[in-house]
């Protein structure tokens, strides 16, 4: 052992070492955790339009807005933008059956076309726009209730996706 405690103070100095490049290379390389979306300000109070209040995408879009600062209205009258929904999609289709005639790989597929426009002047921020996200996933033969779980699992990811994809366009704007 020596003074401080440590029987191999050396390892420990290479350990901190590292970690200390580490560090530095991950500033140097401009990484940095994703902040809020900086939206134009057009969209300080804005009213979505369309699209089920109480499903997990526009939930989700309202909980984006609101933490990049957006006052998220229940009323036209109330907002200087709108954003609407235009559309909302979300199906399944088989990709792959085994020899059973069962299906064994599926996929899901979401897709919304949004826009946004003033109020003030009734001309579009943003002209209509479509986003859309895939996922594939193999079907258990063995573990149906699984397999459904896994299925709303992976639509949550894909609205998250969706809005995030929203997010990106909406702070397009501002530049």
């Amino acid at each position: 052992m020596t003074s401080n405690g440590y029987r191999y103070p050396r390892a420990r100095m290479l350990w901190w070492a590292a970690l200390a490049c580490l560090a530095a290379s991950l500033a140097a390389c401009g990484f940095h955790l994703r902040g809020p979306v900086h939206l134009p300000p057009q969209m300080h109070t804005t009213y979505i339009q369309g699209g089920s209040r109480f499903s997990p995408l526009i939930t989700d879009l309202r909980q984006s807005l609101n933490d990049s600062g957006v006052s998220v209205v229940d009323s036209p009258a109330q907002a200087t933008a709108v954003l609407r929904i235009l559309s909302q999609q979300a199906n399944k289709r088989v990709l792959s059956v085994g020899a059973d005639g069962r299906p064994r790989e599926s996929e899901l597929y979401s897709r919304v076309r949004f826009d946004v426009t003033d109020v003030k002047t009734g001309k579009p921020l943003l002209s209509p726009q479509t986003l859309e996200v895939r996922r594939n996933y193999l079907v258990s033969v063995t573990n149906v209730l699984g397999t459904a779980s896994d299925e709303a699992f992976a639509r949550e990811q894909m609205d998250r996706d969706l809005v995030r994809m929203m997010m990106m366009r909406l702070e397009a704007l501002t530049r």
